[in-house]
């Protein structure tokens, strides 16, 4: 796997074929990501598809960097080496952001999320291939059969006014441990599940999700006017319309999406407990989850 990280980097020739493999730190989380330094150049990233084929990714970024080439890496190439499929972009530092700057943020970071959200909801819009309430239908299905009756209710309620809503690509993962601030421009890395979600609000709900550990109470009281993240609410109906009242009656659906999205066999067992209980929650005539149910 490394070795085919450094046959990457000498496709796009950040160095040469007969150069070892520069310093780097690796990390995994499902994928192999190296941080590449080499020698009196700028750092770069490799990351090594071991459960997808990175296309997703790749598009997410070319497509990001193109919107807002400040706040997104800039991908170079996506190949395939040893036959692991790579993908070799632009390192973009960053200071990673925690949920006390989501609590009280600087002027900084509300210009860049409102950016971001807006530029999103602007240059990432596409024509439907099937309505929203086709797409949350299909999504309760893949939940056990006991949830087939409130997911049928609620989604006949809602189906009407989620279907006259646009169809825009997702970041798919956008949670606070993949926001940065670099000076005074928001980064947003990990484009793994781009465009996997076209319902408007979704990106903001798995923020507040990522902020109140997947708890729709939680997610209510904090953004109630004058709470800790009643600016994140306010930025979104801004900039996506999808007022506080909307993204709230949307929740369930959210969360179905997430689940089938962060499936336990992708993201484990946990979170996607946790993305079932906070959806049991949020959800009228929701089934009463045993223990452990997933």
């Amino acid at each position: 796997m490394r070795e085919a990280a450094r046959r990457a980097l000498c496709e796009v020739g950040i160095i040469g074929d007969d150069e070892p493999m520069p310093p780097s730190i690796l990390r995994i989380s499902g994928n192999l990501t190296f941080l590449v330094y080499p020698p009196g150049k700028a750092f770069y990233l490799v990351k090594v598809g071991l459960e997808n084929d990175l296309a997703r990714e790749y598009e997410g970024l070319a497509v990001g960097h193109a919107m807002l080439p400040q706040s997104v890496p800039r991908p170079f190439k996506l190949s395939v080496h040893r036959s692991l499929p790579t993908l070799v972009a632009a390192g973009m530092p960053f200071t990673p952001l925690g949920t006390l700057d989501m609590r009280a943020p600087r002027g900084a970071l509300r210009r860049g999320l409102a950016e971001f959200l807006g530029a999103a909801q602007a240059s990432l819009r596409v024509e439907p291939v099937e309505p929203h309430s086709q797409r949350l239908r299909e999504a309760f299905e893949r939940l056990p059969p006991s949830w087939s009756f409130a997911a049928r209710r609620y989604v006949d309620a809602i189906a009407t006014a989620v279907d006259q809503l646009p169809a825009v690509r997702q970041h798919g993962d956008f949670s606070v441990s993949n926001l940065g601030l670099h000076g005074t421009t928001l980064v947003v890395v990990d484009w793994e599940d781009f465009g996997r979600a076209l319902l408007p609000g979704y990106d903001v709900a798995l923020l507040l999700c990522s902020l109140n550990d997947f708890s729709a109470a939680r997610i209510r009281t904090n953004t109630a006017a004058g709470a800790s993240h009643a600016w994140i609410a306010q930025l979104a109906s801004e900039t996506t319309g999808v007022s506080r009242a909307l993204l709230l009656e949307l929740l369930p659906a959210y969360f179905a999406l997430m689940a089938a999205m962060k499936t336990e066999c992708a993201y484990g067992s946990t979170l996607h407990a946790r993305i079932l209980d906070a959806l049991a929650e949020s959800l009228p005539d929701a089934p009463v989850l045993p223990a452990g149910e997933s």
